[in-house]
């Protein structure tokens, strides 16, 4: 698992697909379940269908992924009680 900290640029992504692309201003790309994945993103930010990408754009989060690039969680950078996150993210070993 790595830990970054991102701005989200927007969502892509498909109904009934599986998987949705975070996309963030860096350029990084990051897979999010297209079900519970995007409607945290929603809930967090507001966001109540048709205005998802209007709420998420802009909005800067640490986030983890696991090693197939999947979003395993995150947290608005504003709630962020953690450490500095380093421009290359943090590697966490998972036991």
């Amino acid at each position: 698992m790595i830990t970054f900290k991102g701005t989200i640029r927007g969502l892509s992504g498909l109904p009934m697909s599986g998987l949705w692309d975070l996309v963030f201003e860096d350029g990084r790309i990051v897979h999010i379940e297209s079900g519970y994945g995007v409607s945290s993103l929603a809930s967090c930010f507001g966001a109540t269908g048709d205005d998802l990408q209007e709420k998420i754009s802009g909005q800067e989060i640490v986030y983890t992924i696991d090693d197939m690039n999947i979003l395993y969680g995150f947290t608005p950078t504003e709630e962020w009680e953690g450490i500095e996150i380093p421009e290359e993210g943090i590697e966490e070993e998972v036991r």
